[in-house]
């Protein structure tokens, strides 16, 4: 009966593009995005698993459910970018509700609207048409500024590679716009594209974000796939890599060198294609000489 009725509100107030419900615990009660197919919402497949296993990028302190169970207040309208466990990424525009009963809190209601309208599922859990999942394009860049229409006629080219490419730049010039328009001119356009703020997270917790973790490896962790393998046939784009502990470097140049990494506390290698697109907004010779960036992971990503 709560799918029937999800799907009539979603119709009523014509802009409810996915809705998600989830007990006290994070565990996953009720989660559907719209079909056109369906011609309404359809199931994701993640009833029963726990929002942190359904996001692995998003954490208790990030994660909308588990701000709304500690303070009980709704969060309203926040833009969220999300890569799911299947690799999926899509933008939304979500409020968090607070989910009562006799003056208890038992969990949470997430509706959200779509950022690109394009970010639909079919009936089959299957991203619709557009291949590039509503990421932005390079005819999104409106310019007529001689610089920027070489820049992206580089673009263009550049995509036609898979080498790594290392965009630099200060914070807001769109770096991330370059990066999205690189992955949707390529070749893996219908692969994932995965982006991470390598400075918006501890050392300790990008590394499991990055290489994933193996179920035992410490108090409370699962087996959870990292942005690695998530992005596996797509483009893994890492922003402000400077901020990067300089240990942590040393293991992404290896993975990236090797195509294969261990997660954290796994016994095992996990194989993975992907093409690495970082940014920085700082001088990258000037990252190197001051210590903040390895020689040889900078050579490694600076291809392009």
């Amino acid at each position: 009966m709560i799918g029937k009725w999800l799907n009539y509100m979603s119709r009523l107030h014509d802009g409810v593009d996915a809705i998600l419900i989830a007990d006290r615990h994070g565990t996953i009660e009720y989660s559907a995005m719209f079909s056109e197919q369906e011609n309404g919402l359809a199931d994701e497949g993640f009833i029963g698993k726990n929002i942190l296993e359904a996001y692995p990028q998003l954490t208790e302190e990030t994660s909308s459910h588990f701000r709304v169970m500690r303070t009980g207040a709704p969060v309203l309208n926040e833009k969220q970018e999300l890569t799911d466990f299947y690799g999926r990424r899509t933008i939304l525009v979500s409020s968090t509700f607070p989910l009562e009963y006799s003056g208890e809190l038992i969990g949470t209601m997430e509706t959200s609207v779509f950022y690109h309208k394009d970010a639909q599922l079919d009936g089959k859990n299957h991203w619709l048409a557009n291949p590039h999942k509503g990421l932005f394009r390079l005819d999104d860049i409106i310019t007529q500024n001689p610089e920027m229409l070489t820049l992206k006629d580089t673009v263009q080219r550049v995509a036609a590679n898979t080498s790594p490419v290392l965009i630099w730049g200060e914070t807001g010039t769109g770096k991330e716009l370059f990066a999205q328009s690189l992955h949707s001119h390529s070749s893996r356009a219908r692969g994932p594209f995965v982006a991470q703020n390598c400075a918006a997270i501890p050392t300790t917790l990008l590394e499991s974000t990055l290489f994933g973790t193996t179920r035992g490896s410490y108090t409370g962790a699962e087996n959870r796939k990292g942005l690695l393998k998530q992005a596996d046939g797509g483009t893994l784009f890492l922003d402000e890599v400077n901020s990067m502990d300089l240990s942590l470097q040393a293991k992404i140049l290896k993975a990236i060198e090797e195509k294969r990494f261990r997660p954290v506390g796994g016994e095992q290698d996990v194989h993975s294609d992907v093409r690495i697109v970082s940014a920085m907004n700082v001088d990258p010779i000037t990252a190197v000489r001051e210590g903040l960036l390895r020689r040889d992971l900078f050579y490694r990503l600076g291809v392009v």
